[in-house]
C-alpha cells in the first residue's frame, strides 16, 4: 500500500510557520511514581532524595516523629570546610529548615529532589521506615573540589555485600579513588567527640554494622581532592530532569549512557535498561492509563533510509568499552494509547550495571494526543468502477489520480471537510475558518489553502472522528446549478441549465445533473510502510472510498489510499 505525500504549496510562509509553532507546543504532564525507603533512627539522620515530591507539602510527607528537615543548599553553599558535627544554623545560607512546631520560622517551603537532607527524629521515637513516594529525577550532582560535599548515590538495592564497599565504589572514579574522607550519620545527637555523629565511614568494609557498604538513599559528607561529578561507574544523561517526558506530541527521547570508569582500569561495563511499571499515583493525582508503550530505535536500513523499531517490553543491554558512550533512542507507539485525548500513561525506565553498583530510575510519561486542528493531505485513486449495463466492477485505474483533502477537527471532535481554509487570530485565539471575512482588519488571515475538486466554500460536517481506527464519512452534494459542477458551462448554451430563451432554469438532469459524493476515510492504526513515530500525532492515513451518484443510473465507486498531516493545532473553527 503506497501512501501519498501531500503538498502545501499554497500555504504562505507565515502561515506555515504558525502551524509549526502550534504543532510543537506540548502540554506539561505528570510523570510516574515510585517509592524510596529510608531507615530513620531517633536523633539525626541523613538522606538523599532523588524524587520530585512537589505534589505534597512537607507536613504531609513527614511522618509524625520527624521534627525537623534541613536541606543542604550546595549552590549557595559553595564549599563546606567546617566540621558538620555542629548543629546546622538557620542563618547560614548553606541550610534551609522546616520545623514542625515553628512553621512561621521555617525557611524550607517544600522538599526538592536531587538534594541532601538532615532529618531530625524525636529522641523518644523508635527506628522506622520513612516511605516517600514521588516522581524519579535524572541524577544531578554539584560537587565542590574543596571542602565536604553532602551527596547520595543512585545505588542498587539491596547491595551485593561481596562487591559493595566505599573503596570499591570510589575506585571506579579517577578522583575519588584516592579514598577521600567520608562521614556518615548513625542517629542520635550531633557530636564531634566519641561517639561521633557523623563519624568516619569504614571505606573498605562491607559490614553493615560498621556503617558500610554505601547504601541507596543515604547522604554522606564526602571530600573530593578535585572536581568530579561522579555518581557511579555509568553516567546517564537525558535532556530533561523529569526523564522521558513525551508529552502529547514529542516523537523521541535519547538516553546517553557513558562508561566513566577510571581509564587506568580499562574495564568494560554492561548496562541494562528495563521497563518497570509505575506505582499507583497518590490521591489527587491524575490516574495512570497504563505503562507507556515504548519502542527502541534499532539499526538504519541503508536501502530504505528507515530505522527499525522494536517494542521495549523486556530488558535491553549495551556493552560499553572503557570511555565509550552510546545513545539509546526511545519513541512511543501511540497507536497503543487509545483515542481518549488527555489519557496519561506512566511507567519507569530502570538502568543498572553489570558491576552491581548503579540503579537509576527515569520517569516515563506520555499523554494521548488530541487530534484537534487543521489537517491537510491527499488521496490517491487507484481503482475505479467499470460499469457494463447495470453491473459495476472495480478495475485498476490506468494511472493514479491525486485528490487534495482539507479537514478541521475542533476540540469536541467534530470534523469538517473544507474546500478552503484560512488560518488567523480572532480575539487573540488561533483559529480556522472557511472564509476570510471573519478575520476583519487589522487581524487578517495569515495564510490560506484550498482545493479545486470540491464545491466552492464547502464546509461539510462528517460522521465519525479522526483517529487510528474507525471511519469518517462526508456527504457532498453538487447541485445542478453549482458553479463547480463539471457539466455546467458558463459560455455553452447547451450546458447552462436554462431553457431555449435563456429565461427559466431547467430541472436537474436536463443539461446538468445533480451529483452526490459519499466520501469515506477508513483509518489504519499503523503506517503500512513501517513503524512511524509521528503516526497518530501529526500523521494519519488509511483507505479512501468515494461513491458518486448522478453520473450513471448505477453509482460509480472509486477507491485508493490517503494520508493526512496536521498543519496546526488550532482547535477553534469560526463560521463564515
Amino acid at each position: 500500500m503506497h501512501f501519498p505525500k501531500p503538498r502545501f504549496s499554497s500555504w504562505s510562509a507565515p502561515g506555515l510557520l504558525s502551524g509549526l509553532l502550534f504543532l510543537t507546543a506540548t502540554a506539561p504532564v505528570m510523570a510516574q511514581w515510585t517509592t524510596e525507603s529510608y531507615v530513620l533512627k531517633p536523633g539525626w539522620n541523613a538522606v538523599w532524595l532523588p524524587l520530585d515530591v512537589s505534589h505534597e507539602s512537607i507536613a504531609e510527607l513527614a511522618d509524625g516523629d520527624i521534627e525537623e528537615l534541613w536541606r543542604w543548599n550546595a549552590q549557595e553553599a559553595g564549599t563546606f570546610t567546617e566540621s558538620p558535627a555542629g548543629s546546622p544554623s538557620q542563618t547560614d545560607l548553606q541550610w534551609s529548615v522546616w520545623r514542625r512546631t515553628s512553621a512561621e520560622g521555617s525557611t524550607l517551603g517544600m522538599l526538592t529532589g536531587n538534594a541532601a537532607y538532615l532529618v531530625k527524629v524525636s529522641d523518644t521515637a523508635t527506628a522506622f521506615n520513612w516511605l516517600v513516594k514521588g516522581k524519579p529525577l535524572t541524577p544531578r550532582f554539584e560537587w565542590s573540589s574543596t571542602g565536604l560535599n553532602f551527596v547520595g548515590f543512585p545505588l542498587q538495592t539491596p547491595p551485593d555485600l561481596a562487591t559493595r564497599s566505599f573503596s570499591r565504589f570510589y575506585g571506579f572514579d579517577p578522583v575519588l579513588k584516592s579514598l577521600p574522607s567520608t562521614l556518615l550519620y548513625v542517629g542520635g545527637p550531633l557530636s564531634d567527640i566519641a561517639p561521633r555523629n557523623p563519624r568516619p565511614a569504614n571505606l573498605t568494609s562491607t559490614n553493615p554494622a560498621l556503617g558500610s557498604p554505601p547504601t541507596r538513599g543515604q547522604a554522606y559528607w564526602v571530600q573530593a581532592t578535585s572536581y568530579t561529578d561522579y555518581a557511579g561507574p555509568v553516567k546517564v544523561a537525558v535532556d530533561r530532569e523529569d526523564g522521558l517526558n513525551f508529552g502529547t506530541e514529542r516523537l523521541s527521547v535519547s538516553v546517553r549512557l557513558s562508561n566513566v570508569i577510571d581509564p587506568v582500569r580499562n574495564q568494560t561495563v554492561t548496562v541494562t535498561l528495563q521497563p518497570v511499571e509505575s506505582e499507583a499515583p497518590p490521591a489527587g493525582q491524575p490516574a495512570n492509563a497504563g505503562s507507556v508503550p515504548l519502542m527502541v530505535r534499532g539499526a538504519l536500513d541503508l536501502r530504505t533510509g528507515v530505522h527499525a523499531y522494536l517494542p521495549f517490553t523486556s530488558p535491553v543491554s549495551r556493552a560499553l568499552a572503557p570511555g565509550e558512550s552510546t545513545d539509546v533512542i526511545f519513541t512511543v507507539n501511540r497507536s497503543a494509547m487509545g483515542s481518549v485525548a488527555g489519557s496519561l500513561f506512566q511507567s519507569l525506565l530502570r538502568i543498572t550495571d553489570s558491576l552491581l553498583q548503579t540503579r537509576i530510575d527515569l520517569a516515563v510519561a506520555a499523554e494521548t494526543t488530541s487530534r484537534a486542528g487543521l489537517w491537510g493531505g491527499a488521496a490517491v485513486i487507484t481503482s475505479v468502477d467499470q460499469i457494463v449495463g447495470t453491473t459495476a466492477s472495480a478495475k485498476a485505474a490506468p494511472s493514479q489520480f491525486p485528490l487534495r483533502l482539507i479537514l478541521h477537527s475542533d476540540a469536541a471532535g467534530t470534523v469538517r471537510l473544507l474546500q478552503q481554509a484560512y488560518l488567523g487570530e480572532k480575539s487573540g485565539v488561533a483559529s480556522i475558518s472557511g472564509g476570510e471575512a471573519v478575520f476583519a482588519a487589522p487581524a487578517k488571515a495569515a495564510s490560506r489553502v484550498s482545493t479545486s475538486h470540491f464545491p466552492t466554500g464547502l464546509n461539510q460536517t462528517g460522521a465519525g472522528a479522526l483517529g487510528l481506527t474507525g471511519s469518517l464519512t462526508f456527504q457532498v452534494a453538487l447541485p445542478a446549478d453549482a458553479s463547480s459542477n463539471p457539466f455546467l458551462h458558463a459560455y455553452h448554451p447547451d450546458h447552462d441549465n436554462m431553457d431555449a430563451r435563456f429565461e427559466q432554469p431547467l430541472p436537474p438532469g436536463r443539461e446538468s445533473p445533480a451529483l452526490g459524493r459519499v466520501i469515506t476515510l477508513t483509518f489504519v492504526p499503523d503506517n503500512p510502510l513501517g513503524f512511524d513515530p509521528a503516526w497518530g500525532i501529526s500523521s494519519l492515513g488509511g483507505t479512501y472510498t468515494e461513491t458518486i451518484t448522478g453520473l450513471r443510473a448505477t453509482p460509480v465507486t472509486c477507491s485508493g489510499v490517503f494520508t493526512l498531516h496536521r498543519a496546526t493545532g488550532a482547535a477553534t473553527f469560526l463560521s463564515n
